[in-house]
């Protein structure tokens, strides 16, 4: 999945990431953002993509949010 999101950006992968995905260390929410929090949302993720099961979450950070 990750490489359909990078393709056409011109980003490398790790920067797709730290740009999009990742919180922030400087701007808001980023520095809010405990470590449980966004581990929360990647375990969500690999439980919904890799497991193939469906996982509620709320979004509570807008960069967060699938794009």
């Amino acid at each position: 999945m990750l490489k359909k999101l990078v393709a056409g950006t011109g980003d490398t992968p790790g920067e797709y990431l730290l740009k999009k995905k990742f919180p922030d260390h400087k701007e808001a929410p980023g520095p809010s953002i405990r470590s449980g929090d966004f581990a929360e949302i990647l375990v969500a993720d690999y439980i919904e993509y890799k497991l193939g099961y469906w996982c509620p979450r709320q979004f509570r950070y807008d960069k967060m949010e699938p794009q």
